[in-house]
């Protein structure tokens, strides 16, 4: 693989797991558990595999392990073998342009290093449905948290259900907002960018001089990805064939008057799915992306042909997509209104000039779940 075609296959794998973040919830119970999190759908740069196990440490602690090394196939058809190669640990991504076609069918295997095998269910792809329109309107009090209200934008969707077959719908987002800051330092040490292509530098302390926390500027265009953090499923059992109209879909806090652009995800999802996320919210367990598992682990379509008593969390997931990036100008944001920053209501506080004319260092923006510095595809500004 060429050094191009590995910042690209990074780059895809960055925008593909951005609404997808790796599970940090506890797990209940002393039984380590194997997590398999995987998408395949029409859309190539939206698939991506993750492998994990997690270790309960206590009721309130988990860690979370890469499982590294697998071996992972999708079947298509029953016959032909699509081999899945590893980019970070316990992440896996398919072929460049491979993605689910109708009246296909797909199964994961894979192997562990240990040796043990693992297999899902043959699925298929669902009912494609084109979104009909979306909308939103800016709310002083839209986001609630504790009993307290600040403002933000909520979203609705508008979808033709298609009519004379059962469907099965989840829908999902992520917000790009720009950002300007990418280091923060805390008391009484400096940012120091290194000269190494590879190393973005660290805060090291200061002898002798107090400082307190400080800001540091981005070094290029940078941008914080905030993803879904809620299921939102639907039948058509009482839609069948009309519109499904005004679903809520997003509640986005007033974090800047910048712009800002949210990708809006609508699946075609199976109903065996659909049932298992239905049954992740009859647990108490209403957060996380497409993929995620519940505290109390549920057994997903996944299972290890070695051990059928082993416990396995998560899910491989068939689904249809169309995804459409919504421009949110922000001009209809009262003037009267303060954003709540980027940092949960925290001003940044540049480091002075103070100590040298070669100083503050720009911080580079680095690529993460929660950051880019890929022009995110619809940004309508330089």
């Amino acid at each position: 693989m060429t050094r191009v075609t590995a910042r690209l296959a990074l780059t895809l794998m960055l925008l593909s797991f951005s609404c997808v973040l790796p599970y940090d919830k506890p797990l209940l119970g002393k039984q380590d558990v194997f997590i398999v999190e995987g998408m395949l759908t029409n859309i190539p740069s939206e698939n991506f595999l993750r492998i994990s196990i997690g270790i309960p440490n206590s009721a309130q602690s988990t860690t979370f392990d890469p499982v590294t090394e697998a071996k992972p196939v999708i079947l298509v058809n029953n016959q032909d073998q699509i081999v899945l190669t590893e980019q970070r640990e316990g992440y896996y991504l398919y072929p460049p342009g491979f993605k689910a076609e109708p009246g296909k069918t797909y199964q994961l295997e894979f192997t562990t290093k240990d040796g043990d095998k693992f297999q899902s269910s043959i699925e298929t792809l669902p009912p494609f449905t084109k979104i009909d329109s979306i909308y939103h309107q800016f709310d002083k009090e839209a986001i609630e948290h504790f009993g307290e209200f600040s403002a933000g934008y909520n979203f609705w969707i508008n979808t033709k259900d298609k009519p004379d077959t059962e469907n099965f719908y989840s829908w999902d987002w992520r917000l790009y907002e720009s950002q300007v800051w990418c280091k923060q330092c805390p008391k009484i040490t400096l940012f120091y960018k290194s000269q190494e292509p590879d190393d973005p530098g660290d805060c090291v302390v200061i002898s002798d001089i107090y400082s307190p926390a400080y800001d540091y500027q981005c070094d290029r265009p940078c941008w914080d990805i905030y993803p879904s953090r809620k299921i939102n499923i639907i039948d058509d059992e009482l839609t069948n064939g009309g519109i499904i109209e005004k679903r809520p879909l997003a509640q986005i806090p007033f974090y800047q008057r910048r712009p800002a652009l949210l990708d809006i995800l609508q699946y075609g999802i199976s109903e065996d799915y659909y049932y298992y996320l239905g049954l992740v919210q009859n647990q108490g367990q209403h957060t996380g992306g497409l993929a995620d598992t519940p505290p109390i682990t549920l057994q997903g379509n996944v299972k290890n042909l070695n051990d059928p008593n082993h416990a396995i969390g998560g899910y491989f997931v068939v689904a249809s997509l169309e995804k459409q990036a919504y421009w949110l100008d922000k001009q209809d944001a009262p003037l009267e209104i303060f954003p709540i920053g980027l940092y949960n209501g925290r001003t940044p506080r540049p480091e002075p000039p103070s100590f040298g004319e070669s100083r503050p260092p720009l911080a580079p923006c680095l690529e993460s779940f929660t950051r880019t510095a890929i022009k995110p595809e619809g940004w309508q500004l330089p």
